[in-house]
């Protein structure tokens, strides 16, 4: 049997098989172990303890905010449902990322699929497209190499989307649906910018920001001369673009979608702001010229009372061709109510390209142990493959 050294360190022999089976099981049995019940009786106790104070003064602010809001021009709004909105051919886009963590640098792999639904006989084939991303672990820290990998997924749903237009037609399609936004302007102070970044590394985020920037211009341009309707709905929402623009950032520290998930039932949603002017004049990011403003709205798509109302985006073509209404009841009608959080809420097209793109744990970990199975029958040093200490694949 062959051995591979290096100086007097004697390696792995090269033909070793591993047995994926076993190691499996030692991460089963590693995660089989679990807190001390003494630790866990001590953590729900003052759990239990803080949370009504925790609560109390959330609901307090809360309802200032929401009086406040009210009576610098915030409205509530009821949204009509169209029963046939769901019938309607939508062309759906979404993208995901997953990192690898091994030891060798930083690897991720991204996926986007752009797809029609409903799904007919005769409907087209979905538009999908990959990307194997790496740096070394001296160019990019983990975060900034995460940040450039949201930026290449984010790029590829407006492109994708575009592309499943062009190729198959849209004569048969109702309306364009992104997961994520259509604004893009507070991209650019996101961009990570630390002393020993390399100049070419900035410049690669920087241009990475700019292309997403574009290519959702392009799908707007592409859909307003076509006469399509885009929407982009956003549902991690960490920003504060209606606080802001009724002038409370100083006076409420919440997000908006927590404050309007306490305000909106299911089927209401606030009046549109210009997400744009929002971005650029409330919040100072730097002015990036845009094909349209976009305009945007919360909504409470499910019936789910701890499921959070949704953010929905659009240009103004759509607001003066459309109007606000239509978007709203659009929204509404196609939004599925569902047990898995992740799907609750969000437009049945959506959730499909969701469904399709996503590169979960378990496929990250099938290709990380065929990869590994590959290389070792190859003669490589399965230390090579070796991932971070306390990190499995997946994560």
């Amino acid at each position: 049997m062959m051995v591979t050294t290096i100086g007097n360190m004697e390696r792995y022999p090269a033909q070793t098989k591993l047995v994926w089976g076993d190691i499996e099981a030692v991460l089963a049995a590693a995660e089989e172990v679990t807190i001390s019940p003494e630790l866990y009786r001590k953590l729900r106790n003052g759990l239990m303890e803080k949370m009504p104070e925790l609560v109390e003064n959330a609901r307090k602010s809360v309802r200032e905010a929401a009086e406040e809001l009210t009576s610098r021009g915030l409205e509530v709004l009821a949204v009509e449902r169209d029963e046939d909105a769901q019938k309607h051919i939508a062309v759906g886009a979404d993208a995901s990322y997953a990192p690898m963590p091994i030891g060798m640098g930083h690897l991720a792999m991204v996926a986007s699929i752009a797809l029609r639904e409903p799904r007919k006989p005769e409907s087209a084939k979905p538009s999908g497209a990959v990307e194997i991303m790496h740096k070394k672990a001296d160019r990019m820290t983990r975060r900034e190499f995460k940040f450039l990998c949201q930026l290449k997924g984010e790029a590829l749903i407006p492109a994708l989307s575009v592309k499943q237009l062009e190729t198959n037609g849209h004569e048969d399609v109702v309306c364009v649906l992104l997961d994520g936004p259509l604004s893009a302007s507070l991209i650019l102070r996101k961009v990570p910018r630390r002393r020993g970044l390399r100049p070419d590394e900035y410049r690669e985020l920087v241009s990475s920001a700019h292309r997403l920037i574009r290519a959702r211009d392009e799908l707007v341009k592409f859909c307003h001369e076509h006469g399509l309707p885009v929407i982009g709905v956003v549902k991690r929402c960490t920003s504060r673009h209606f606080i802001r623009w009724y002038g409370l950032e100083n006076e409420v520290p919440f997000t908006d979608q927590f404050v309007f998930h306490q305000m909106l039932n299911y089927g209401e949603r606030t009046n549109a702001i210009s997400i744009t002017k929002a971005i650029e004049e409330k919040l100072k990011a730097p002015h990036f010229s845009r094909y349209q403003p976009i305009y945007g709205f919360y909504i409470k798509t499910s019936r789910t009372p701890i499921t959070p109302p949704v953010r929905v985006e659009f240009p103004a073509y759509v607001l003066e061709e459309w109007g606000e209404d239509w978007v709203a009841t659009y929204a509404l009608s196609t939004a599925l109510t569902v047990y898995e959080p992740e799907f609750d809420g969000l437009p049945r097209a959506i959730c499909q390209a969701h469904k399709r793109a996503k590169v979960s744990k378990r496929i990250v970990s099938e290709l990380y142990k065929k990869a590994l199975t590959k290389e070792v029958s190859r003669g490589t040093d399965p230390r090579l493959l070796g991932t971070r200490w306390g990190f499995k694949p997946g994560e």
